[in-house]
């Protein structure tokens, strides 16, 4: 029921009892499943979305392969997704943003394009999450540096600092990153690590310190927990 295609990732939105979903593919949509009965998702609409000035209109697709209409958008290969005080992120990697949709109104924007903004240490992007105190947005890297960045909304704008960065482990990707509910722990994973084996590792905080030193202009090369092998070095 809630269709088959390259599914990458779900963000499920219990306040408006729905789930959004991400197309891994080249001309990927972005999808909305709303069940019949919450929350039995064996039965429902399968959606897909189509951007008007700015909004995102929802039209009714079929469950048996990929939306490809003309009547939908295309969003170029659909990563992370997650939803936090009714704001749905998600990440495309083709054209390398990430978006935000604001579920009351339906409002969509570019809240970072690594392309249009090379100056920032995020080139690439994939998975994502969102501290559960601050409300940051943390978002993984698919090659590029091998970081995982922070992303703070301000007055003026969206800044972007690294967070972690693993070292030596140019053939892998960052993926996966979790916060424990309290907000202390982070769990990231370099999917294939140095030696072809994935490795998850567990951080401490405090998260709430470090990017407020990274906010006030703290280097960010030097302030990143730096991640080797087996081990996690605190510079």
């Amino acid at each position: 029921a809630m269709g088959a295609f390259r599914h990458e990732a779900a963000a499920v939105d219990e306040a408006r009892r729905q789930v959004f979903l991400t197309e891994d593919a080249e001309l990927g949509r972005l999808y909305r499943f709303v069940p019949d009965r919450w929350p039995d998702l064996g039965a429902g609409r399968l959606q897909a979305a189509r951007v008007e000035s700015g909004r995102v209109r929802w039209v009714d697709t079929s469950a048996t392969g990929p939306d490809r209409s003309d009547e939908t958008t295309e969003f170029d290969g659909g990563e992370g997704a997650v939803i936090s005080d009714g704001l749905l992120f998600f990440a495309t990697k083709g054209d390398r943003r990430i978006w935000e949709l604001e579920l009351e109104t339906q409002r969509l924007r570019v809240l970072h394009d690594c392309l249009a903004d090379p100056s920032t240490p995020l080139t690439h992007v994939d998975n994502l999450a969102v501290h559960p105190v601050t409300r940051h947005l943390f978002v993984a890297e698919d090659g590029g540096d091998m970081d995982l960045c922070v992303l703070v909304s301000t007055p003026s704008g969206p800044v972007v600092s690294r967070m972690v960065h693993f070292v030596g482990h140019d053939d892998s990707e960052v993926a996966g990153p979790a916060f424990s509910p309290d907000g202390r722990f982070l769990y990231v994973s370099s999917q294939r690590g140095i030696d072809g084996a994935g490795i998850t590792v567990q951080i401490a905080g405090p998260f709430v310190e470090w990017v407020s030193s990274l906010m006030d202009g703290a280097t960010a090369g030097s302030q990143a927990r730096r991640i080797g092998n087996r081990q996690t070095i605190d510079p």
